[in-house]
Protein backbone atom coordinates (compact mmCIF):
# COMPACT_ATOMS: atom_id res chain seq x y z
CA UNK A 1 0.00 0.00 0.00
CA UNK A 2 1.31 3.49 -1.20
CA UNK A 3 1.60 6.44 0.70
CA UNK A 4 -1.25 8.94 1.04
CA UNK A 5 -1.57 11.74 -0.77
CA UNK A 6 -1.32 14.92 1.16
CA UNK A 7 -1.95 18.32 -0.70
CA UNK A 8 -1.93 21.94 0.20
CA UNK A 9 -3.39 24.26 -2.15
CA UNK A 10 -1.58 27.40 -1.51
CA UNK A 11 -2.16 30.58 -3.36
CA UNK A 12 -2.33 34.34 -3.59
CA UNK A 13 -4.77 36.34 -5.86
CA UNK A 14 -4.82 40.14 -6.59
CA UNK A 15 -7.40 40.42 -9.27
CA UNK A 16 -8.74 36.66 -8.69
CA UNK A 17 -7.27 35.15 -11.73
CA UNK A 18 -5.11 33.04 -9.45
CA UNK A 19 -8.38 32.22 -6.91
CA UNK A 20 -10.06 30.90 -9.74
CA UNK A 21 -7.42 28.32 -10.58
CA UNK A 22 -6.77 27.60 -7.22
CA UNK A 23 -10.93 26.52 -6.50
CA UNK A 24 -10.90 24.78 -9.49
CA UNK A 25 -7.83 22.48 -8.30
CA UNK A 26 -9.67 22.62 -4.90
CA UNK A 27 -12.88 20.45 -7.33
CA UNK A 28 -9.83 18.25 -8.68
CA UNK A 29 -7.71 16.49 -6.00
CA UNK A 30 -9.14 14.30 -4.03
CA UNK A 31 -10.99 15.42 -0.80
CA UNK A 32 -9.40 13.27 1.73
CA UNK A 33 -5.86 14.35 0.38
CA UNK A 34 -6.15 18.03 0.65
CA UNK A 35 -5.03 19.23 3.57
CA UNK A 36 -4.79 23.11 3.59
CA UNK A 37 -6.15 25.62 1.01
CA UNK A 38 -5.29 29.24 1.20
CA UNK A 39 -2.15 31.74 1.26
CA UNK A 40 1.26 30.74 1.36
CA UNK A 41 1.39 29.25 5.53
CA UNK A 42 4.30 27.33 7.17
CA UNK A 43 1.16 25.00 7.89
CA UNK A 44 1.00 24.39 4.30
CA UNK A 45 4.29 22.54 3.99
CA UNK A 46 3.02 19.74 6.42
CA UNK A 47 1.33 18.60 3.06
CA UNK A 48 3.84 16.10 0.54
CA UNK A 49 2.88 17.83 -2.27
CA UNK A 50 2.34 21.39 -2.64
CA UNK A 51 0.23 23.49 -5.76
CA UNK A 52 1.57 26.85 -5.51
CA UNK A 53 -0.36 29.18 -7.49
CA UNK A 54 0.63 33.62 -8.12
CA UNK A 55 0.24 36.38 -10.11
CA UNK A 56 2.53 37.35 -12.26
CA UNK A 57 4.63 40.46 -11.23
CA UNK A 58 7.75 41.29 -13.23
CA UNK A 59 7.35 37.70 -14.88
CA UNK A 60 7.77 35.72 -11.96
CA UNK A 61 5.95 35.18 -8.66
CA UNK A 62 6.39 38.32 -6.23
CA UNK A 63 8.32 38.53 -3.43
CA UNK A 64 6.40 36.83 -0.58
CA UNK A 65 5.93 33.89 -2.48
CA UNK A 66 9.35 33.34 -4.03
CA UNK A 67 10.27 33.10 0.07
CA UNK A 68 7.61 30.53 0.42
CA UNK A 69 8.59 28.48 -2.60
CA UNK A 70 12.54 28.50 -1.35
CA UNK A 71 10.99 27.00 1.76
CA UNK A 72 9.19 23.80 -0.38
CA UNK A 73 12.03 21.58 0.99
CA UNK A 74 11.68 17.74 -0.12
CA UNK A 75 8.10 18.76 -1.52
CA UNK A 76 6.73 17.51 -5.10
CA UNK A 77 5.25 20.91 -6.11
CA UNK A 78 2.83 21.71 -9.16
CA UNK A 79 2.91 25.86 -10.26
CA UNK A 80 0.04 27.38 -11.69
CA UNK A 81 0.11 31.15 -12.31
CA UNK A 82 -1.66 33.80 -14.19
CA UNK A 83 -0.29 37.21 -16.04
CA UNK A 84 -1.91 39.51 -17.02
CA UNK A 85 1.03 40.86 -19.88
CA UNK A 86 2.42 38.15 -23.12
CA UNK A 87 0.54 37.39 -26.51
CA UNK A 88 3.70 35.53 -26.63
CA UNK A 89 2.86 31.48 -25.91
CA UNK A 90 6.72 31.43 -24.71
CA UNK A 91 5.62 34.30 -21.42
CA UNK A 92 3.87 31.61 -19.67
CA UNK A 93 7.23 28.82 -19.90
CA UNK A 94 9.49 31.86 -18.78
CA UNK A 95 7.12 32.56 -15.74
CA UNK A 96 7.17 28.80 -14.57
CA UNK A 97 10.61 28.65 -15.46
CA UNK A 98 11.59 31.63 -13.30
CA UNK A 99 9.62 30.30 -10.62
CA UNK A 100 10.22 27.19 -11.05
CA UNK A 101 13.83 28.33 -10.40
CA UNK A 102 13.35 29.29 -6.81
CA UNK A 103 12.91 25.94 -5.46
CA UNK A 104 15.27 24.14 -3.38
CA UNK A 105 17.04 21.21 -5.10
CA UNK A 106 15.27 18.44 -3.13
CA UNK A 107 12.08 19.89 -4.16
CA UNK A 108 10.61 17.79 -7.07
CA UNK A 109 9.04 20.49 -9.86
CA UNK A 110 6.16 18.38 -11.00
CA UNK A 111 5.18 20.87 -13.68
CA UNK A 112 3.04 23.81 -14.29
CA UNK A 113 0.20 25.72 -16.33
CA UNK A 114 0.38 29.84 -16.82
CA UNK A 115 -2.58 31.57 -18.81
CA UNK A 116 -3.45 34.84 -19.24
CA UNK A 117 -5.62 37.10 -16.50
CA UNK A 118 -7.95 39.97 -16.93
CA UNK A 119 -6.18 43.10 -15.07
CA UNK A 120 -7.92 45.99 -13.22
CA UNK A 121 -9.62 48.65 -15.05
CA UNK A 122 -7.05 51.07 -13.50
CA UNK A 123 -4.10 49.47 -15.72
CA UNK A 124 -6.30 50.63 -19.00
CA UNK A 125 -6.92 53.42 -18.13
CA UNK A 126 -3.30 54.07 -17.35
CA UNK A 127 -1.78 53.04 -20.61
CA UNK A 128 -4.77 55.45 -22.16
CA UNK A 129 -3.28 58.11 -20.46
CA UNK A 130 0.15 57.34 -21.21
CA UNK A 131 -0.69 56.30 -25.33
CA UNK A 132 -0.76 60.31 -25.78
CA UNK A 133 2.61 60.36 -25.59
CA UNK A 134 3.78 57.10 -26.57
CA UNK A 135 1.20 56.07 -28.43
CA UNK A 136 3.39 52.74 -30.46
CA UNK A 137 4.19 51.90 -26.66
CA UNK A 138 1.16 51.79 -25.32
CA UNK A 139 -1.73 51.33 -27.95
CA UNK A 140 -0.52 47.31 -28.17
CA UNK A 141 -0.67 47.09 -24.18
CA UNK A 142 -4.83 48.50 -24.80
CA UNK A 143 -5.36 45.54 -27.53
CA UNK A 144 -3.67 43.32 -25.01
CA UNK A 145 -5.76 44.49 -21.76
CA UNK A 146 -9.20 43.87 -24.49
CA UNK A 147 -7.64 40.70 -25.24
CA UNK A 148 -7.18 39.65 -21.62
CA UNK A 149 -10.94 40.82 -20.40
CA UNK A 150 -12.14 37.36 -20.81
CA UNK A 151 -9.78 35.06 -19.49
CA UNK A 152 -9.30 32.65 -17.81
CA UNK A 153 -11.62 31.39 -19.91
CA UNK A 154 -12.82 27.74 -20.84
CA UNK A 155 -10.06 27.26 -23.01
CA UNK A 156 -7.37 28.04 -20.54
CA UNK A 157 -9.34 26.04 -17.44
CA UNK A 158 -9.40 23.09 -19.65
CA UNK A 159 -5.37 23.02 -20.24
CA UNK A 160 -5.13 23.53 -16.46
CA UNK A 161 -7.12 20.56 -15.23
CA UNK A 162 -5.37 18.53 -17.57
CA UNK A 163 -1.82 20.12 -16.53
CA UNK A 164 -3.10 19.79 -12.88
CA UNK A 165 -4.44 15.83 -13.26
CA UNK A 166 -1.29 14.93 -14.92
CA UNK A 167 0.69 16.29 -12.57
CA UNK A 168 -1.04 14.69 -9.36
CA UNK A 169 -1.43 11.46 -10.81
CA UNK A 170 2.33 11.07 -11.23
CA UNK A 171 3.30 8.98 -8.81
Amino acid sequence: MGAILSIAIVFVSKTGNTRLLAERARILVPADSLVYFGAPSPEALQASTVLMGFWTDKGTCPEPDRGFLRSCHGKRVFLFATYGYGGDPTYADHVLGNACGLLPEDAEYLGGYACLGKMPATTRERFVRMAVSAPDRFLPKIANFDNALTHPDEADLHGFDVALCRAIATP
